[in-house]
């Protein structure tokens, strides 16, 4: 298996799906016909858990 990060276009997107130019981990098969797209983001959300403690 072999990845990179490549600059993807998703200007398709709908929804909730992430949009526009995005940077994407693209991981293929060495010997295969299959590739995986997995689009990330450069924004660090400020996450939001219930939590409980006790």
């Amino acid at each position: 298996m072999r990845g990179d990060i490549w600059f993807v276009d998703l200007t398709d997107a709908r929804g909730h799906e992430q949009g526009g130019l995005r940077p994407a981990i693209v991981l293929a098969v060495a010997h295969g016909s299959i590739t995986i797209v997995v689009p990330i983001t450069t924004t660090q959300a400020a996450f939001s858990f219930p939590y409980s403690h006790g």
